[in-house]
């Protein structure tokens, strides 16, 4: 998987920012270091791995709003989960098709995948961006509310 498409699907319209993450290891976040703080990222991220321990193994996507932007989640093998951080400016019939083919990349090689993360992750953490910067208050006080979404 190239870090190209990545970055591709990053550049549509209305997607703030995206992560690769499982249960065990921190979540490997891309492009939401103007979107969200530090704390916001640890606190979605801890949500999303008590999500993920709390419903039924059959789900493949969860949305939910955080902040002020749509979070959706989508489970891949192995444990591993995308997310996708949305805005207002999201055409959900034009993002289905890219988020398929980014999927599919992520599935077809979740390990290559993973790498990718990491390196793009690596490359935004070593940026220079002051995590501890006080953000303002984005509603991120209220628990998440969202819809579970299962094949069967």
């Amino acid at each position: 998987m190239s870090p190209e498409l990545v970055e591709d699907f990053l550049n549509l319209p209305g997607i703030a920012g995206v992560a690769l993450m499982d249960r065990r290891s921190r979540p490997y976040f891309y492009g939401v270091d103007s979107t969200l703080n530090f704390q916001q990222k640890e606190a979605l991220a801890q949500g999303i791995r008590q999500l993920c321990e709390t419903t039924p193994d059959s789900f493949e996507s969860f949305e939910f709003q955080f902040a002020a932007h749509q979070v959706y989640i989508y489970k891949l093998a192995s444990g591993m989960i995308l997310l996708v951080l949305t805005s207002s400016d999201l055409v959900y019939s034009d993002y289905l098709p890219d988020l398929q083919r980014l999927k599919a990349a992520l599935i077809a090689d979740l390990s290559t995948g993973v790498a990718t993360f990491r390196l793009l992750a690596g490359n935004i953490s070593l940026s220079g961006q002051e995590y501890w910067k006080p953000a303002a208050d984005n509603g991120t006080k209220s628990g998440p509310t969202g819809v579970i979404k299962s094949d069967t």
